[in-house]
């Protein structure tokens, strides 16, 4: 479902941020394992090679990311 939102996005012309939230189990840690495969998945499908030089310079920085599409 999230690939179909993003994808529609793009044909749209219109930007995508992509979160992982989870509002029940008030700790952001119970799903630590989940969280870190959800990002590397979109982030191998969707990400810029301009990420790494960010975080290695400012690695709690927010990054928003526009795309050619």
């Amino acid at each position: 479902m999230l690939r179909k939102g993003v994808q529609y996005a793009i044909e749209n012309d219109m930007y995508v941020m992509v979160d992982w939230h989870i509002l029940t189990d008030n700790n952001p840690n119970q799903n630590l394992a989940e969280t870190i495969n959800f990002f590397n998945m979109m982030a191998k499908e969707y990400a810029n090679i301009i990420i790494p030089v960010i975080r290695r310079h400012k690695p709690d920085a927010l990054i928003l990311i526009g795309t050619p599409n």
